[in-house]
């Protein structure tokens, strides 16, 4: 008897060349595009998370910069941005007039 052949799944999430890839190509747009895709990718905050963030939620000392955002069950809570994140951050902020 033989067995049957199983189908590999989809992947919930990205590998590391396809994040480079999204990373990449969101480089490349700027602005907005490029600070929110980092904030969902590189800080793993949800899209309503991240959505719903306004710039007067940034906070933390200069060597650390952190996001206020309230997470699950209503608490505030504070995630530091990613290094790249802040970068992104900084081009948006050069770029808006």
């Amino acid at each position: 008897m033989r067995r049957p052949q199983r189908h590999p799944s989809p992947q919930p999430w990205l590998n590391r060349n396809e994040l480079t890839d999204l990373l990449t190509a969101a480089e490349d747009e700027g602005g907005d595009v490029y600070a929110l895709t980092c904030l969902l990718a590189l800080n793993g905050l949800r899209v309503s998370k991240a959505c719903g963030a306004d710039i007067g939620d940034l906070g933390g000392a200069r060597y650390q910069p952190t996001l206020r955002i309230i997470g699950k069950g209503d608490k505030p809570a504070e995630v530091v941005l990613n290094p790249r994140t802040q970068q992104g951050h900084r081009r948006r902020r050069r770029a808006t007039p």
